[in-house]
């Protein structure tokens, strides 16, 4: 049977490869939302009849959707599982990066605008969902350097997105802040495709583990990412379980009474 121990005493190549895909989605899925932050004034031009408080709106727009994002998506990582949650948020983000790098046109703020939103909202949870594989593969006394390394990077993603969207924005068109993350999100989409396995696992009491999955990495692959409901347990109501993972992850923390 599918156990915890026996993810924890995977090779340590394996766990470094895994995580190593891992952080990379977090960092490519965080230099997105905020591609153009400090580069949107360079846009007021190319809109017909919009102001800097517009443009200014459409970074607006990114946060809203990097806060909303958790929220709307990771409580169906109980359905599906994290790995399949993870890499079509980052397919998503890369839709929405090239989607916004495409809105040069006088009369596409709007369509801009929403994009930017939608990639706050995929582009957030790689790294929301990326702390979960830490707890799952790694012994206790491994995951504080894990942590502080994956940590480190999602800082470095969100500070140095709209960063070097600057120094590009210096010397090439403003929608080259948004083509040039293609790169490294369609990357690490396809590193995550590739190397990263499921490591889902019920800590619960008597709780329903799911069976193990194909062992060929073709089966493996359509198990895991079309949709990837056979990474979880089959229990009675997926449903509930989304429902009550979004309950948990909106319901304030309280001290109960000893």
């Amino acid at each position: 049977m599918y156990s915890n121990l026996h993810l924890q005493n995977w090779s340590i190549s394996k766990k470094i490869l895994i995580f190593a895909c891992i952080c990379f989605a977090g960092f490519a899925g965080q230099i997105s939302p905020n591609s153009n932050q400090l580069t949107f004034v360079l846009q007021i031009s190319n809109y017909a009849n919009r102001t800097q408080a517009d443009m200014l709106n459409t970074v607006a727009a990114a946060l809203a959707g990097w806060m909303l994002g958790p929220f709307i998506l990771v409580p169906w990582a109980a359905l599906v599982g994290r790995s399949s949650i993870i890499f079509w948020s980052l397919i998503g983000t890369l839709a929405c990066q090239i989607w916004a790098a495409k809105m040069t046109g006088p009369g596409d703020f709007i369509p801009f605008a929403i994009s930017r939103a939608f990639c706050g909202v995929f582009g957030v949870i790689p790294a929301i969902l990326g702390t979960g594989y830490i707890m799952d593969m790694f012994f206790l006394h491994q995951r504080g350097k894990a942590f502080a390394i994956f940590e480190v990077l999602i800082i470095f993603a969100v500070v140095g997105g709209g960063t070097l969207g600057g120094f590009i924005a210096e010397y090439d068109p403003w929608s080259e802040v948004f083509w040039w993350t293609v790169g490294p999100v369609g990357g690490a989409a396809l590193a995550v495709f590739v190397f990263v396995e499921d490591t889902t696992f019920n800590r619960g009491l008597n709780a329903v583990q799911r069976p193990p999955l194909p062992k060929t990495w073709l089966s493996n692959r359509v198990a895991t990412f079309f949709p990837g409901v056979k990474t979880q347990a089959d229990v009675p109501s997926k449903r509930a379980a989304v429902f009550v993972s979004s309950q948990s992850s909106t319901s304030p923390l309280t001290r109960q009474s000893s």
